[in-house]
């Protein structure tokens, strides 16, 4: 919904009067019916009437500066019109509001062109899609929309920028012309870490930081300190004004709040129109106009007057997490941080100093206020964070003047060498952070929390059954990770997983893996199993060691150098090669190994190679006679490596394939399932772990006829998101003793007759 502009300017002026007239009430009024009304269009609806497999043509405006590496490059757009390439009706022009991730083309040769800068307008070419995998529905969310520009052909420009954006964009991209020299030189590879974070303070860009500290700090809950956002602008505005100090009187008072009204200005060209920056530098400017005039600035009226124009100018922001978060957080420091200050100054006495008082509470006030914000994206508490943040904010001030001093220096003279030897040592910590093992201090769950919240109300009503996980069945969970494999084997406490999903970019571990392990209550690995290094397979995995407690890495040989390296060098871990004969226990599952063997022979692709595990759900099998239900995990095997394990079933005495749910190979590929080999599984239930509307067709029509002739039933993960099969460990596992949790699709659980839980 878009405001109309005397609506909008009505209760700007409403909010804006407050202050003028000594009406208090008049500030939050204008602020709150303003954000009230503001609601921006929903983006599904424009989702709907598109063909997702066809390209669009969109118009808009460019909402941020480019930001990633060559290979990754992007910005957000806030697109205005919408229309199907092709098609035959003729495109509905309605006005629109979102925005979405235009990834650009990548390669080193590829140059952003001069005129791509926050505000122009362009056209575009290219297809729509989501950025991440979809999770489990409320878990983890879907993610933003991105419309893949594959050539710059399908772009063009239809405005140019305001000048002061094209300001900005020159300024930043003489900046980065400097840190690619520092790159370049062959010396200053001791220097990397001082360069990347040059990047990220000033040009808010984080990419080219080792992606294991960007994941140390989300793990331990401090990414913040390398988000450009409202705390930047006030150390920027803060620094100013204390180098300035030395000025005294009317004369002195006006200089100084001129140099930091121009210092954050000139911060805001560098980095962007970002929310929570545009937020900051409002405050900011109402602030120094309340010390300009000689009144005593009001915090909450300037957080109300800046974020009533933030509204007033883009409805649509209100939707937007980062704006959220920074009005969430201001409003906890204006708010609660004092109250929580003098609380415990009554209660600490004078034991402690006063700004460590204030420090500590400020950084507990706004993990409160933003945490209902980041739940809905699968993240937890961090008890531990206002403690680093004592340390981590005067290491950000001392880093962010370095920075500053030398893109100063390297704008106006010559990078300055012995700056950013500085500032690589100063980057430090951020390794030290990547380093520390994962703990319930670093981050707490939100079902862990409210298990510890609930302990002793079940204590004193007697309702606590510490003995009710080992009375459970072992259970099958493949999670929903999009293309590719993961999936957890759990009896009660004890689990493992095997594959972890994964993409290229980004972290797979906090989108999916780890909100997805939560709400199944699981805390602790007893193992990871990397089945080959597979994008699709290894690099949730490997993203997952500083969130949760890994006991052991499990791998074929090779495997784990190649892939999962981060977590098996991590402090307390250690890495177990497999091969064909080894044999392992979870609980009452029983892992064995039947690919590849010791000594392979013959060149054979990664695929071949893979991992492939026969699981049996029962410590005690056979002492009933009835052997217990079994699993084959086949990770990525091909038909070559198919008819290798079903040659060896044969020749060797008690050796089988059989099994009573199998894990369909390569996602259901046409290379793998060959009939010898489901001849020889004989399975009952085929699952097959495969991304919706994948674009290698897995699975393919080939196998699941296959499937179909052998009277096989399929699950499928792509169609009903999270399976979750529980197998009895005292029978064959049977459509009546089969547990399957189909979050997305309750037809298919009341057409396969399965209990639902």
């Amino acid at each position: 919904m878009v405001l109309p502009p005397v609506l909008a300017a009505a209760l700007l002026a409403a909010a804006a009067a407050g202050p003028v007239v000594s009406r208090r009430w008049l500030v939050p009024l204008g602020f709150g019916l303003l954000t009230a009304l503001a609601q921006p269009d929903d983006l599904e609806r424009v989702a709907a009437r598109v063909d997702l497999a066809r390209p669009v043509a969109l118009v808009g405006r460019v909402d941020s500066a480019v930001q990633g590496t060559a290979e990754a490059r992007r910005l957000w757009l806030r697109v205005e019109l919408v229309a199907q390439t092709g098609a035959r009706e003729p495109p509905r022009t309605e006005p629109l509001r979102f925005e979405l991730l235009l990834t650009l083309p990548d390669g080193e040769d590829s140059e952003v062109p001069s005129w791509l800068a926050p505000g122009s307008r362009i056209r575009v070419r290219g297809h729509l899609g989501r950025l991440w995998a979809s999770a489990n529905p409320g878990v983890a969310g879907d993610g933003p929309w991105t419309l893949r520009l594959e050539s710059w052909r399908f772009l063009e420009p239809l405005t140019p920028p305001p000048r002061t954006a094209r300001i900005g964009a020159g300024i930043r991209a003489r900046l980065r012309r400097a840190l690619d020299e520092a790159r370049a030189d062959a010396s200053t590879g001791s220097r990397d870490p001082g360069i990347g974070l040059v990047q990220a303070l000033v040009l808010g860009d984080a990419s080219e930081l080792p992606e294991r500290w960007r994941r140390g700090l989300r793990a331990g809950g401090s990414v913040h300190v390398l988000s450009v956002s409202g705390l930047h602008v006030g150390l920027v505005a803060t620094g100013l004004w204390v180098l300035a100090s030395g000025l005294a009187g009317p004369r002195g008072r006006v200089v100084r709040c001129a140099l930091c009204l121009a210092g954050v200005g000139a911060y805001l060209l560098v980095v962007g129109p970002r929310p929570a920056v545009l937020r900051a530098a409002g405050m900011a400017a109402v602030a120094l106009a309340s010390l300009l005039v000689a009144r005593p600035p009001l915090a909450l009226h300037a957080l109300s007057l800046a974020v009533t124009g933030l509204v007033a100018t883009r409805p649509d922001r209100v939707d937007a997490l980062g704006f959220q978060l920074s009005v969430a957080a201001t409003l906890a420091l204006l708010l609660v941080a004092p109250s929580l200050a003098r609380r415990w100054r009554r209660g600490f006495g004078e034991s402690l100093p006063r700004v460590l008082v204030a420090a500590l509470a400020a950084a507990t006030a706004a993990q409160l206020a933003t945490a209902p914000f980041l739940l809905r994206l699968g993240g937890g508490l961090h008890p531990a964070t206002p403690l680093v943040d004592l340390v981590l904010l005067p290491w950000l001030a001392a880093s962010l003047a370095l920075a500053m001093a030398w893109s100063a220096t390297a704008l106006l003279l010559h990078p300055a060498d012995p700056l950013l030897d500085l500032l690589s040592v100063a980057a430090r910590p951020l390794e030290w952070l990547a380093e520390a093992p994962a703990s319930p201090w670093r981050r707490l769950s939100i079902p862990a929390l409210v298990a510890l919240v609930a302990l002793p109300g079940s204590l004193l009503m007697g309702r606590l059954e510490p003995d009710a996980a080992r009375d459970l069945a072992p259970e099958l969970i493949a999670l929903d990770v999009g293309q590719g494999d993961a999936l957890l084997l759990r009896d009660g406490p004890h689990a493992v997983l095997i594959d972890g999903g994964g993409w290229r970019r980004g972290d797979p571990a906090a989108r999916i893996l780890v909100p997805t392990l939560d709400a199944l209550g699981v805390h602790r690995l007893d193992a990871i199993v990397l089945t080959h290094p597979d994008v699709d397979h290894c690099n949730g995995l490997d993203a997952l060691g500083p969130y949760l407690e890994v006991a052991e890495v499990w791998a074929a040989p090779g495997w784990a150098e190649a892939c999962a390296a981060a977590v098996v060098t991590r402090r307390g871990r250690s890495w177990r090669p497999l091969w064909r004969g080894e044999r392992e226990r979870v609980g009452r599952w029983r892992l064995d190994v039947l690919w590849p063997p010791p000594a392979l022979r013959g060149r054979m692709t990664s695929n071949g190679r893979s991992l492939v595990v026969r699981a049996s759900a029962g410590a005690k099998a056979g002492l009933s006679g009835v052997a217990p239900p079994t699993v084959l995990l086949a990770a990525d095997i091909e038909a070559r490596t198919e008819a290798e394990l079903v040659r060896w079933a044969r020749a060797t005495p008690g050796a089988t394939l059989k099994a009573d749910v199998l894990k369909l190979a390569h996602h259901g590929s046409r290379s793998s399932s060959s009939r010898a080999f489901l001849q020889a599984v004989a399975p009952r239930w085929a699952l097959v772990s495969a991304g919706v509307g994948n674009r290698y067709g897995h699975p393919h029509g080939e196998v699941l006829d296959r499937l179909e002739v052998a009277g096989v039933r399929v699950l499928r993960v792509d169609r009903s998101g999270q399976v979750r099969l529980r197998l009895p460990a005292t029978g064959r596992a049977s459509p009546a003793s089969l547990g399957l949790a189909l979050p997305s699709a309750p037809r298919s659980q009341r057409a396969l007759g399965l209990d639902n839980r």
